[in-house]
């Protein structure tokens, strides 16, 4: 009885310490649980921030994908720009060129009307000139006609 004694006094101790320690733990358990709570409102909040972040993420990623598809535009539009600005140039150039052959050709041509209207003002005066010529030898050619009857007669 002594053993026995010996027995419930070791397990009634054993029984003080699991008590003790279930104590321990529980408390230990509360103050998880308390910590636990604590951390769960900031959890949330992060969960919430990661979620708001991978949107805007998304977001940023289509902005970027529409920033590159504007830009490629603008390139061609640039492009396609320069071309026709060297195009217009060209373009100006030959009108410049075109101009001036014409104002020759018409200064050609004024030229050419001129020389012909000189011509023809000579050829007009040389050929009056032979007509006074003629109808002065046609006068006196009908005067001599003339005596020429008159005499006869």
């Amino acid at each position: 009885t002594n053993s026995n004694l010996d027995l419930i006094r070791r397990l009634n101790e054993e029984h003080g310490d699991i008590k003790r320690r279930e104590n321990e733990d529980a408390k230990k358990m509360q103050d998880l649980v308390q910590r636990n709570n604590q951390l769960n409102g900031p959890l949330k909040r992060a969960h919430q921030d990661v979620e708001k972040l991978q949107a805007e993420l998304l977001a940023y990623e289509e902005d970027k994908k529409k920033l590159a598809a504007v830009k490629e535009k603008i390139k061609q539009a640039e492009t396609l720009l320069h071309r026709m600005e060297f195009q217009h140039e060209v373009l100006q150039q030959q009108l410049t060129i075109t101009g001036k052959d014409r104002d020759e050709l018409y200064s050609k041509f004024q030229g050419a009307i001129y020389d012909v209207q000189q011509k023809a003002g000579l050829k007009n005066l040389l050929l009056e000139k032979k007509i006074d010529t003629v109808e002065e030898a046609l006068e006196t050619t009908e005067a001599q006609v003339s005596e020429l009857l008159t005499s006869a007669n």
